[in-house]
């Protein structure tokens, strides 16, 4: 199906997206992938943000507000003087976001009604992040639109990504095709429940354990996702083209160990084979590999410009931070093993990763607050801080992977 922009801009006032229905709770500690501050912190900044410092924030396809109303709240409690700015098409969608912003006194925002190309005229200033979340897979002319983005990163800057995946989303496109031919209107959702409802068991859709749910969705998720005039999914691959072509390269996909192959492969000639492979060839592999990545949250830099934050580990007084597990929690260790859950959008996997005898130690004395130093000095016994690294090291490459640990020189609060 061609693009049509008044399409576009009609469906989302229709359907303003994500349903965010009046009196909803929650958003005083909203945070979310890719809009969390301690992953920016950590992929784009290598862990060295001085949030005291100046910042400008765009959410770009900003929707109901989930994005801006996240950074907001997050950039307000570490006291930066940030310039949050929100651009959507949807004047609708925009309303809503605007009145979530009031509720919580995120004041000083500029929204902007209109394309993410009229942007260098809105906006002339550069931005130190640009939040995409969601928003590539329905703009017309992809590389043109991440063009336009790149050229508004300030010198450091990056931007966080969610981008739907080609196979992941296996079946949605097939049920959108049936709709289109059956001559569903965007506004007929009605068509779509019963369509889906009549699916049989062969049909790919109806194996596709992800949508399982699809029939306790409301109503503006069953439009967005079988109903949108313009949605499109795309593979690792596709994601690198697009983004190389715009001056800039992946940072990283969260959560990175989902995009190691040779962490799920148990022969080990062929986990030595993989291994050899170039990072994103391996991040390609891994996708080929697991079949079901129906979202890629990842975050982009400058060419060139990658950071390396794991060079924190290295540093006395880097901070490690947890995304979600509570201070002084830590897995059972059991034969040098413990089991944990790693989330990839819907998508949950139960892992397991090497530990020691240190491991429970240092996991139960992270607090989002003490230094690797300070960390050093709770464990028992007259353990040396080399020793302490190696030990540290285990257990963050295992926790960073699977998106739950990143590095600061500063707090970040959750």
């Amino acid at each position: 199906m061609s693009f049509d922009q008044s399409r576009v801009t009609a469906f989302y006032e229709t359907h303003p997206y994500p349903y965010r229905p009046a009196g909803i709770v929650g958003d005083e500690t909203l945070i979310g992938i890719p809009g969390d501050l301690r992953f920016i912190n950590h992929y784009i900044f290598g862990g060295r943000r001085d949030f005291k410092k100046p910042m400008r924030v765009l959410v770009a396809g900003g929707g109901t507000g989930d994005a801006i109303v996240g950074l907001g709240r997050q950039l307000a409690t570490l006291g930066c003087p940030a310039r949050l700015v929100y651009i959507d098409l949807s004047t609708r969608s925009r309303e809503i976001a605007e009145e979530r912003c009031r509720k919580l006194g995120l004041d000083g925002v500029r929204f902007h009604t209109g394309r993410i190309q009229d942007l260098p005229d809105l906006e002339p200033e550069p931005f130190d992040y640009i939040d995409f979340c969601g928003v590539i897979n329905h703009v017309g002319n992809q590389q043109e639109v991440v063009d336009v983005l790149a050229s508004r990163l300030a010198p450091g800057g990056g931007m966080g990504i969610m981008a739907y995946g080609q196979l992941g989303r296996t079946g949605v496109y097939h049920v959108q095709e049936m709709l289109q031919l059956a001559g569903a209107a965007q506004e007929d959702v009605k068509t779509a429940r019963s369509l889906l409802a009549a699916l049989p068991g062969t049909n790919w859709h109806r194996r596709n354990d992800i949508f399982k749910d699809t029939a306790n969705e409301p109503d503006v998720e069953v439009a967005d996702r079988y109903l949108n005039p313009a949605d499109r999914a795309f593979t690792v691959a596709e994601l690198r083209d697009i983004m190389n072509a715009a001056g800039l390269d992946i940072a990283a996909f969260v959560p990175s160990l989902f995009y190691e192959p040779a962490a799920h492969i148990g022969d080990p000639a062929l986990r030595e084979r993989v291994a050899k492979l170039s990072w994103i060839d391996r991040c390609i592999f891994a996708e080929l590999f697991h079949g079901d990545i129906a979202m890629h949250n990842f975050y982009v830099v400058k060419s060139g410009q990658r950071p390396d934050a794991a060079r924190l580990l290295g540093e006395k007084s880097a901070i490690p931070i947890m995304a979600s597990i509570p201070a002084g929690l830590a897995p059972a260790v059991e034969n040098g093993r413990f089991g944990i859950a790693m989330r990839c959008g819907p998508l949950t996997r139960q892992i397991t990763l090497p530990a020691t005898e240190y491991s429970a130690p240092i996991l139960r004395a992270i607090d989002g607050q003490k230094t690797l130093q300070q960390i050093h000095r709770t464990l028992p016994g007259n353990l040396s801080w080399r020793a302490f690294q190696r030990e540290f090291a285990l257990v963050f490459n295992g926790m960073n992977g699977i998106g739950e640990m990143v590095l600061s020189m500063t707090p970040i609060p959750r």
